[in-house]
């Protein structure tokens, strides 16, 4: 198990004990108003474990998507992840907002 992920699985132990939530409960709230996602309570159990990490495409859509501690959530793993691309020290709030222009600029040119 590498630093990278040690970290990330940290950050989701973190986040779902904080939201006083199970596997389960976690998992069906990454998925509410997502289309095609597949998260169960067996995954975020293998992210905790470490065994494997969110992937980066999921974690940046739930940072466009949602705007409450699941868009935290994206930001902390994402910095885990990728530390050369998503500083630690980000102000991410500024990411999401950033994120969403991207997106909607995407949008309205029909990508």
């Amino acid at each position: 198990m590498n630093e990278t992920k040690t970290q990330g699985a940290l950050v989701t132990a973190a986040y779902r004990k904080a939201q006083g939530m199970t596997y389960r409960a976690f998992a069906d709230a990454l998925n509410a108003h997502l289309v095609n996602t597949s998260v169960t309570h067996a995954t975020v159990q293998n992210w905790e474990k470490g065994c494997t990490d969110p992937s980066t495409d999921f974690l940046l859509t739930c940072l466009v998507v949602y705007t409450d501690w699941r868009a935290d959530w994206s930001v902390e793993c994402l910095c885990a992840k990728l530390p050369d691309v998503f500083a630690p020290a980000i102000d991410h709030r500024m990411v999401l907002l950033t994120s969403r222009v991207v997106a909607m600029e995407s949008i309205s040119r029909g990508e």
